[in-house]
């Protein structure tokens, strides 16, 4: 038997737009990647979900096996203004390797939108987690991919 591994790591990046100048004392930086970790291809598709909390599960033929997973992070951090913000998650992205392809989809967050930022000033974490489809027999490799979450502070 031979076990082949696909690697899943999707960055995020994130992109502010403030509803005034006086309000625009927001920070937004990425602090850890949406890891969906290591997993075993099949003959079957299937999905691998990871939540914002950190847990990962898996259905039909996506098996994960040892190895780092968990949910991209974000901190969220106010010098002044109003502590209120939105924020916007992809309908969708893509990891890649070669000419490989998945999809990631049904993003989800702890905090839910809208959110708020204790103080100011103040800080939180943004968890995101996601859904990845797997294909049936996707090719082994290392997959990359970004995705954006766009912030709105009020």
């Amino acid at each position: 038997m031979r076990i082949m591994r696909i690697s899943l790591v999707l960055a995020g990046a994130a992109f502010l737009f403030s509803s005034g100048a006086s309000r625009a004392q927001m920070t937004v930086t990425n602090t850890a990647t949406l890891d969906f970790g290591t997993l075993v291809p099949s003959a079957v598709a299937g999905t691998v979900v990871i939540t914002p909390a950190g847990g990962r599960t898996t259905t039909g033929g996506a098996k994960g096996i040892s190895g780092t997973f968990g949910p991209g992070a974000f901190k969220v951090a106010i010098t002044s203004g109003s502590a209120n913000f939105f924020f916007f998650p992809p309908a969708n992205a893509t990891l890649s390797s070669g000419g490989n392809t998945m999809t990631v989809s049904t993003f989800t967050s702890n905090p839910t939108s809208p959110g708020t930022v204790p103080g100011p000033p103040g800080s939180i974490v943004l968890y995101v987690g996601a859904t990845l489809s797997v294909g049936a027999n996707q090719a082994a490799g290392t997959y990359t991919g970004t995705y954006s979450i766009f912030f709105l502070h009020l």
